[in-house]
């Protein structure tokens, strides 16, 4: 037994002798992380970000909800959602731009921002150049579009499997949201939203109409004219979808000539909507779904 552990001892110390060492057996380093932002460009932090300008209220909420909201420095100030979100420093200009002089004087380590805010790769990269430091550009567009964003930011904040967690909860709500309706025509939907003017053909609005299995019949409409009454009575939509404020009403539709044939007036089929459900983005983007596709499948309710 002795002459064993003399063994050992020796083996020991020849093996640090030779440069040998005990490595810990755990997970990869998280960083350096690349992440894939909506213009396709690829964003990479070296270290874990410290501190983070959002201009996209959707994506200060999801930091929230993935436990980075601590880091956030700066907003737009048109934050609603979460409390805590509202008291972010505004990091916008008079003229709805990125102020980049107090983005600066914040000092943050990654910036988010909306594809609206930052429509081609070129102006990205000029905002990153000008601050010297990472820029994600967000999409608003889409369900799948905020989804990704959500994965992306979890890789960039080290918070992948908090994310992921929040995907799956939004992908799981998502499929009981459009599984009673799964397999059905699309019903024909027009959003007024005052005076018939409607929603973009290609925007986040007419993204959760299809989801909520609709089908905008004004996807190829001009948005800055409102349709006539012969276009909507041509378009014949099912659903009549108001926006709150508009002024629009059940009972006006029905004492209009122009309007009262409509199949969504005569069978009722109204809702008034707010305009938030249309626009808002993040992980509450569900509940908008969620809103829209009862309006339109009342009897799923």
């Amino acid at each position: 037994m002795a002459l064993r552990a003399a063994a050992l001892l020796v083996l020991a110390v020849m093996s640090t002798s030779c440069g040998f060492k005990s490595e810990p057996i755990g997970s990869l380093p998280q960083f350096p992380q690349s992440a894939s932002d909506a213009l396709d460009r690829k964003v990479i932090v070296q270290e874990a970000p410290r501190r983070i300008v959002s201009l996209d209220p959707g994506m200060t909420e999801a930091a929230f909800d993935i436990g980075v909201g601590r880091l956030l420095v700066g907003g737009t100030g048109t934050e609603t959602f979460p409390a805590q979100a509202t008291k972010l420093r505004p990091m916008l200009n008079g003229q709805g731009k990125p102020n980049l002089r107090a983005i600066g004087k914040a000092n943050p380590d990654l910036v988010l921002v909306p594809k609206t805010l930052a429509q081609t790769q070129a102006d990205a990269d000029r905002i990153a150049r000008r601050l010297g430091i990472e820029v994600y550009v967000s999409d608003r567009e889409s369900v799948k579009g905020i989804e990704h964003d959500i994965l992306q930011l979890g890789l960039l904040t080290g918070h992948g499997s908090q994310a992921r967690g929040l995907f799956t909860n939004m992908q799981n709500r998502i499929k009981t949201i459009t599984t009673p309706f799964a397999g059905q025509d699309p019903v024909p939907v027009f959003v007024d939203r005052g005076y018939f003017y409607t929603i973009p053909g290609d925007g986040l609005a007419a993204n959760l109409i299809g989801l909520a299995g609709g089908m905008n019949v004004a996807e190829n409409a001009d948005v800055s004219t409102p349709l006539t009454p012969a276009e909507l009575r041509q378009a014949a939509p099912q659903v009549y979808l108001a926006v709150a404020g508009s002024g629009v009403t059940l009972q006006g539709l029905r004492r209009s000539p122009a309007t009262r044939s409509l199949p969504a007036v005569r069978h009722k089929r109204f809702t008034v909507l707010p305009d938030a459900v249309f626009m808002r983005s993040g992980p509450r983007v569900v509940d908008s779904l969620q809103a829209i596709a009862q309006a339109i499948h009342p009897e799923g309710k």
